[in-house]
C-alpha cells in the first residue's frame, strides 16, 4: 500500500509542479506555434529529464552541495544567461516577422533546451528538496531504496 501511495503523491506533484507557467512552458509554446507538435514535446520531454536530475539529487542527499552560496550564484547565473539567449532569438525571430514553417525534420536541440531550461531553474532545487524526501518519509517511516525508486 505504501509504494502506490507514494507513486500517486509523485504523480500528483509533477502534474502540479509542471501545471505551473514558467520558461520550459514558454520556450515549448514558442516551439510549438513556429515548428510544430513535435519540437514542443521534445522540450517538454527534455524538461522531466531536468526534474528527474533534481528529483536525484535531494533524495540521495546530494542537494547539500548545491546549498551553497557560489553553487547557487553560478547556477542562477546560467540560468539567466540562457534566458537571455533564448529571449534575444525569440526577439529576432519576432523582428523577422513571416508566417511561422511547418515542423522541420531538423533537431535544433529541442531536448537540451528543455533539460538546460530545467537544470538551470533554481526553484527545481527548492521544490524537490521542500517535497521529495519529505513526502517519502511521510508515508514510509523508515523508507528503503524501493520507496525511492518508486517515487522516481
Amino acid at each position: 500500500m505504501e509504494l502506490e501511495l507514494i507513486f500517486a503523491t509523485a504523480f500528483v506533484l509533477e502534474f502540479v509542479y509542471c501545471a505551473i507557467p514558467g520558461s520550459v512552458t514558454a520556450e515549448a509554446l514558442r516551439r510549438g506555434i513556429s515548428r510544430g507538435y513535435r519540437p514542443a514535446l521534445w522540450v517538454q520531454f527534455g524538461s522531466l529529464v531536468g526534474d528527474l536530475v533534481w528529483a536525484f539529487i535531494a533524495l540521495v542527499g546530494l542537494a547539500v552541495v548545491f546549498e551553497s552560496v557560489p553553487v547557487r550564484l553560478g547556477l542562477g547565473l546560467i540560468g539567466c544567461l540562457f534566458l537571455f539567449y533564448l529571449a534575444i532569438k525569440a526577439l529576432a525571430e519576432a523582428k523577422s516577422g513571416g508566417i511561422p514553417e511547418g515542423a522541420s525534420v531538423t533537431d535544433r536541440g529541442d531536448i537540451m533546451t528543455g533539460i538546460v531550461l530545467s537544470t538551470s531553474n533554481p526553484f527545481q532545487l527548492a521544490f524537490w528538496l521542500g517535497i521529495g524526501a519529505t513526502t517519502i518519509a511521510a508515508i514510509a517511516p523508515h523508507p528503503a531504496a524501493e520507496h525511492y525508486a518508486v517515487f522516481m
